[in-house]
This record gives C-alpha cells, structure tokens and sequence, in this order.
C-alpha cells in the first residue's frame, strides 16, 4: 500500500513530530510511504507562521523566520526518520504562482465564494484561517482582511496545481495531513475524494492533562469523527466504563478547573473566595440559571468551507435569538435569575487578541437587560466552575460547556439534539420552542442527579480515553511543570546556542516501535473510520465496580474544585451533593 503524508507545517513540532511517528509506523508495517513537504511555496503567509504569532501584516523577514525553521525541521525529519519524497517548491513552476496570482488578484468579493478550479471549492476553502483568527461571523471583508483572503487563496491554487501533479504521478492508496480544515490541507483531502481515494487525518489528542503523548488518526474530517463516534456511542454507551478510562477523564477535568490550557478559556476555579450571588445581585431563593453561549466563528468557518454537515430545523436559527427568548421567559419569572456567559473566546484572551464581530453584536444587544438577567462578561474574571457551584440548571447552546457541566450532575438544556459534539441525551433538549421551556422547568424541578455524571463519564471515556492511541513511549512532555526564572533563562540560551536541541532529542529518544503501529496499519488498510472500528476497548466493568470507581474520581473532583474546604454549612450546594455521592 502506498500512502502519501502531506506535512507542509513542519514548523510546528508539537504536529510535525507526532505525524513523522505515525509516517514512520506506516513504513515499518511494510507499507510505501510519500513525505510532501512545503520547501517555502507557501512563503507569503501560512499555518506556521500564524502559530508563531507572525501576523498577516508583519515584515518578510519575520515570516522567513519561521519558512528557515520549517525548513530546518522538515530536514531533521527526512534525515532522523529517513523518509522519501518531495516537496511542493520541487513541482510547482512559475507559471503555477503565476496562474494563482491571476486567480487571487481576479476574484472580488462578489464573486469568491463561486470559485471553483477542476471542481474544487478553492474559493470556500482559502476561507478557513481568515475566518477563525479574524473572529469573522459575515463575508464582510476589511481591505486588510481582504488581502489576506488573497493570499490564502494564492496558496490553494499553488497547492491545488501542486498537488495534483504529485498525485497523479505518485498514485497512492491513501491520503494523510494532519488537520484537514487547514486551507491547503484540506485542498489536498478533496484532491483525494475527487480521485476516490481515502484521506487520514491526524490531530493531538484532546486530553489537556495529556497536552502530547496521545493522537487522534481517523477517516476524513472532525466532523465525520464526531458522527462516527456518536453512532458508537449508540453500541457501547449503555455499557460501564473501565477504571483506567475514568481515571484519565478525571485527569482531564483536573486540569480543565486549572485553567492553564491554552485551549481552556476559562479562569481557574476558586472553590468559595468569591460569593457570586452578592456579585450578581441574586436574590435569596432564586433559581439560577445560566446560559453558556459558544463561540459562533468557528461553527461559521466551517459551514462556510463545507466541512459541517448540518441539516437540522433548529428551534432558534442564531443564538441572538435563543438568548432574547430565554430572557423574554425570566423577566416574566421573579423566582428566577438568568446569567449569560458568553463564550471567552469570542473576546480577547490567552490565546487570541481578537474581538470577534459576534461579541461586538452582543455587547450592544445586551445593554439594557431585567432585573434579573445579568450578563456574565471575561472581564468579570469568574471561572465556570465557580458558576456551577451556584447554578440550578444550565442552558446551553453548542458548547462543550454542556458536557462538562454534566459531569459534575448538574442538568442541562439544548435548543437541538443535533448540533452538539456530544450526545444530546447527556442534557434535556428539545425539538419546538413549547417544549424547549418545557424542559427547562423541568430541568429546575429535577435538580442535581448523579446518573448524569455516570452518562457523560462514558462518553468522555469514549472521547477522551477509548478514542485516542498512546504515543508517549516516543513523545512525552510535562509542558505545565514549574519553572524557575533561572532555568527559563538557561533554556532561553540554549535553545539560542542550540536551535535544534529539542528536535534532535525528540528524534532520538524515539521508540524503535510504537505499540499502536499495527492498530494504525489495520485503520489504513481496511479503510476503518477511527480505531473504535478496530473493537479492541478495554474490558468494560460490570455496574458496580463502575459505581465503586465513580464514587472514587467523584472525589478527586470534588478536591479539585474545593480542596479542603469546610463545607458543612454549605446545604443543598453542589460542592455537598458531590461530597455525599462520593463518600457516602
């Protein structure tokens, strides 16, 4: 079998190195492997220069930085691992830039989204990266954002032309990159459909207490992921969960309450140091609840590219509308209290310094509320997992909020059962507006249940633990230890006198073989969706040993949000009804 591994960002190691053991796996099975590199076609703007923090508008020079370390890691990579091929600057000719120019300088912002070269949705797909760091929920374009488009769209056409030659040539069985919505990734997947022939994505596992060690190797796209697992979930999710897979969810919701991950966005949790019914103006005796709104641009980015396959008649088409009906309900409701988070990312934070045009829409909507509705804004510094201490009832839109929340059996409602990334019989949801409130107030009357943590463990087992394949034996890291001001300047100069340093030990402190070499090898060869189809989960316990290790990790959370606080005077409190489940 021959596999072809598009790898243009090898800039980024914390992707490059997991995709060269996966690479070298597919090699040792005794399979034909193809390395695609970049070799600095994509020089005008790309994925890796992004990652560094180049922006779009920044000097040559800075973004020939990050083209030398590609380079440089890319040649680490062929040299250490030994891998054939070639890279895009070796196929792409003058009259392909050339061309790709033409295209990007012709198009307006009338016409973009028609484009299509040899049935490819070129003109979509440059889209993706614009959309998401620009925060973008409309097709209304700055000229500076509008240059960019241009540039992206510059790369799709040199990768599209690219591309095509080295498949066409190369012939092979399989396609692999390692996250098909980047633009010129996911030319090169649907190059791929287009001929029939299957593509692989790889991507970090989403375990935060595992930041490497663990990846994801599926057929297709995150979505495609998502609605294969959903369908698993359907076999095993009345099944209880291993001890080993619970002890890794806990390990993950640890270090989601910390708020150190750079894909967490909210703040650390504090256990009791601030009382936010004071905060909010609650008032004694009432029912809170809270509103966790998603981050629109990315669900907006990937509808736009084509890459979220979603068809249902939602109760509310936007979520302006969901929250001005939830507040219609409570300024009705004095017995009730309604806080509104929005979603942090949407606003500036660790990660990103951009306003998203969906939070500037809020912030004008939502000046002028009841009473009893407040808006909980990033600025407010309040963590989630302080909110839920005090919430009765979540709603919530798309978020991963919704699962969380869950897991410590707190209820939660959905507006639609069918655009969460998780099972929508974790929460109550609804199909029509009557029965939406419906199931709010019935959420309130039910209250707290410990069979909504027992639910969502299995999933988050299946997500996070069943889902994944171990590569620590050759890729492992403890990127949250503690460092001292000493040893950061100490690494600083040596990875000054050393650039190379880290890549070279990466690479040579490899494993000789990575255990899941044949489970990546029979996904490939069978054409599987992910290595779920491979049926080789770990023994599933019987009920009771799942209620035993429950009631153990149930614990360990509960230290994690509170520690050794004294919650005795706490009744009814959400920190007390974990405590009882736990030990009692």
């Amino acid at each position: 079998m021959k596999i072809l591994v598009f790898a243009p960002h090898s800039a980024i190691w914390i992707h490059a190195f997991p995709e060269a053991l996966v690479a070298e796996a597919i090699v040792q099975q005794g399979n034909e492997m193809i390395y695609i590199g970049c070799g600095g076609v994509l020089d005008a703007y790309c994925i890796s220069m992004s990652a560094y923090g180049i922006p779009f508008e920044a000097k040559n020079s800075s973004k020939k930085r990050i083209c030398r370390i590609c380079k440089r890691n890319k040649e680490i990579i062929r040299s250490r691992f030994g891998f054939a091929g070639v890279d895009l600057k070796d196929v792409v000719t003058g009259d392909d830039v050339s061309y790709a120019n033409e295209i990007a300088d012709g198009v307006t912002q009338a016409n973009f989204l028609d484009l299509i070269l040899d049935d490819v949705e070129v003109g979509r797909i440059a889209l993706y990266e614009l959309l998401v760091d620009a925060k973008k929920s409309t097709f209304d374009f700055s000229l500076d954002e509008w240059k960019r488009y241009q540039a992206s769209l510059k790369n799709a056409v040199v990768v599209l032309r690219g591309a095509q030659r080295i498949i066409n040539e190369a012939r092979p069985d399989r396609v692999i990159v390692y996250n098909t919505l980047y633009s010129v990734n996911h030319i090169v997947t649907r190059i791929a459909e287009l001929r029939g022939i299957p593509h692989y994505m790889i991507h970090g596992g989403g375990n935060f207490s595992k930041p490497v060690g663990t990846l994801l190797l599926f057929r297709g796209d995150g979505f495609r992921l998502r609605k294969n697992m959903l369908e698993k979930w359907k076999e095993v999710g009345g099944r209880p969960c291993a001890s080993n897979i619970m002890k890794l969810v806990t390990d993950h919701f640890l270090e989601t309450i910390k708020g150190r991950n750079l894909w967490a966005y909210s703040s650390a949790a504090t256990g009791y140091s601030i009382d936010l019914r004071k905060f909010f103006d609650i008032g004694d005796g009432q029912k809170i609840i809270c509103a966790t709104m998603s981050s629109y641009d990315e669900w907006f980015a990937a509808d736009a590219v084509g890459r979220l396959c979603f068809n249902d008649t939602l109760i509310y088409p936007n979520q302006v509308d969901w929250i001005r009906s939830l507040i219609d309900f409570v300024s009705n409701r004095k017995d009730l209290f309604l806080i509104i988070r929005v979603h942090p990312r949407e606003f500036p934070n660790k990660r990103e310094g951009v306003l998203s045009e969906h939070a500037k829409m809020l912030k004008d909507i939502l000046k002028t509320l009841p009473g009893n509705v407040r808006v909980n804004w990033p600025t407010d510094k309040v963590s989630l997992y302080d909110l839920a201490h005090i919430t009765d009832v979540f709603a919530n839109a798309w978020s991963s909020t919704g699962c969380l929340m869950a897991s410590l059996g707190l209820p939660v409602v959905l507006y639609s059962n069918n655009i969460p990334t998780y099972p929508a019989e974790l929460n109550y949801f609804a199909i029509t507006e009557e029965e939406y409130f419906q199931q709010l107030e019935q959420a309130l009357i039910d209250g707290w249940s410990a069979e909504w943590i027992r639910k969502t463990y299995r999933w988050l087992g299946m997500d996070l633990g069943y889902s994944m394949m171990d590569i620590s034996e050759s890729f492992s890291r403890n990127t949250y230890g503690e460092r001292s001001i000493c040893s950061m300047v100490v690494n600083k100069l040596i990875s000054y006198i050393a650039p190379c340093r880290e890549q070279e030990k990466d690479c040579r402190k490899r494993a000789p073989y990575l255990s899941v070499s044949a489970k990546i090898d029979k996904i490939l060869k069978n054409e599987l969706n992910s290595v779920l189809d491979l049926d080789e989960q770990d023994a599933f316990a019987s009920h009771q040993e799942e209620t035993d290790c429950l009631k153990k990790e149930v614990r360990r959370l509960f230290e994690g949000l509170y520690g050794n606080s004294d919650i005795s005077s706490q009744k009814n409190s959400l920190a007390m009804k974990l405590w009882n489940y736990a030990n009692l």
